[in-house]
């Protein structure tokens, strides 16, 4: 059975076509994960979507002089 399956696998590589197709499709399916996860990370770790940590609440600001 193995010696079957690689014989079609070597007799579809054969065909240029073929090859040209599946290397289209694989340069196609790369750069579209790419472009997922650029815009995933984009998206995710987008620094003025959140609230910054050094901000305060409005009712809980503190000064910097001491009052006694």
């Amino acid at each position: 059975m193995a010696t079957r399956d690689t014989h079609n696998l070597r007799s579809v590589l054969a065909v240029r076509g073929f090859r040209r197709l599946l290397g289209v499709r694989l340069s196609s399916q790369l750069a579209d994960g790419l472009f997922q996860a650029a815009l995933a990370g984009s998206v995710l770790f987008n620094p003025t979507g959140r609230p910054a940590r050094w901000r305060s609440p409005p009712g809980r600001r503190c000064s910097s002089r001491r009052t006694r």
